[in-house]
């Protein structure tokens, strides 16, 4: 399978459409791709104005990566950062989480050094608690039951 993954990708750079693309030669035009194909986005003053689809790339995009993509970047609706239950912010040092209240509290939001240093926490602290193996209850890959 290696084989035949390393053959496609080099196929692919080999390909006018990649070479013509130079990320580093535009300061306001940023390249990236999303679960929609691959876009070209265009930012000024730090704010996204236009997406445009990489026809280079992929010559039939979705409607949904011109219009669907930029309308959900500023939406009122959209999530501005990490949020997490207020307890559990509250509460993240010391463990006290109170679960009991899941679905009872609201959400505030935290910078990411915050959620990544609570996030880091849970994983450590599940891991010392648990151990660091797969559940007992749940089949790993390929079926077979953790020893």
């Amino acid at each position: 399978m290696g084989g035949t993954v390393s053959l496609g990708v080099g196929a692919l750079m080999r390909g006018t459409a990649i070479a013509s693309i130079d990320p580093n030669s535009y300061s306001d035009r940023i390249f990236s791709a999303s679960h929609y194909g691959p876009i070209e986005a265009i930012v000024r003053d730090g704010k996204l104005v236009n997406i445009s689809a990489m026809i280079e790339l992929d010559n039939r995009p979705t409607e949904m990566l011109m219009y669907g993509l930029q309308d959900r970047i500023y939406d009122k609706t959209r999530i501005a950062g990490p949020m997490i239950r207020k307890s559990c912010l509250e509460g993240w040092q010391t463990g006290d989480s109170k679960p009991e209240l899941r679905g009872k509290e609201p959400f505030v939001q935290v910078d990411w050094d915050t959620a990544f240093k609570i996030a880091a926490k849970a994983i450590v602290d599940a891991a010392a608690n648990h151990g660091n193996r797969p559940s007992s209850r749940r089949p790993m890959a390929g079926g077979a039951m953790p020893a």
